[in-house]
């Protein structure tokens, strides 16, 4: 009971934190403050003061950047999915909707279908969590490091994103892309492949 309430306690102080400095809408007390018995909600007179204990907001911070230090993989893998299926939950809703995309040729292909599609949503997810989250993780934060030096010289940073440019991109990143566009539209891997090239 009291990992729940600690649990809901958190959310709920990052929800007032972005909330109230965006000022997108009064956050009520009531859901803010939260007592340890039966999660019953306390009335308070404001939601800010009362909900933001600095102790409470440097917990529930350092939780996060914990999290993202120790585990970097599981994170990468989390926010990068996260984000890949959020945008292409989007451009089905978006697709579905009937709102016109310039990109015809691929799009018209899901402009028949008036469903969710959760096996491409799963793609995106997956794609994004792999590639874009922990292969990326791994190549950006582990192995540049090694093959390039931690430096912020100038002819460092020259040289990683060279190398990101011109050898990644090209035959890593979008050959990737490529072929999971291909699992998506259902083309075969060597009409990915010509698309490519």
């Amino acid at each position: 009971m009291l990992r729940k309430y600690l649990s809901l306690r958190n959310a709920s102080l990052v929800a007032a934190v972005f909330f109230e400095q965006t000022n997108a809408f009064q956050m009520k007390s009531a859901f803010l403050h939260m007592n340890t018995r039966g999660l019953h909600p306390q009335k308070k007179s404001s939601s800010l003061q009362m909900a933001l204990d600095a102790d409470d907001v440097t917990n529930t911070v350092s939780a996060i950047s914990n999290f993202y230090e120790t585990s970097p993989f599981l994170s990468a893998f989390l926010t990068c999915g996260a984000k890949a299926s959020a945008a292409d939950f989007v451009a089905q809703k978006r697709t579905d909707d009937g709102e016109e995309n310039k990109v015809v040729s691929d799009i018209a292909i899901l402009k028949e279908k008036k469903n969710f599609e959760g096996s491409r949503n799963l793609a995106f997810l997956l794609y994004g969590g792999l590639y874009q989250g922990m292969a990326q993780e791994l190549i950006y934060n582990h192995f540049f490091p090694i093959w390039f030096g931690q430096s912020t010289e100038l002819s460092t940073v020259a040289t990683k994103v060279s190398f990101d440019m011109l050898i990644l991109t090209p035959f890593l990143c979008l050959p990737i892309a490529y072929f999971v566009k291909a699992i998506i539209f259902r083309y075969s891997m060597g009409e990915a492949l010509e698309r490519y090239w």
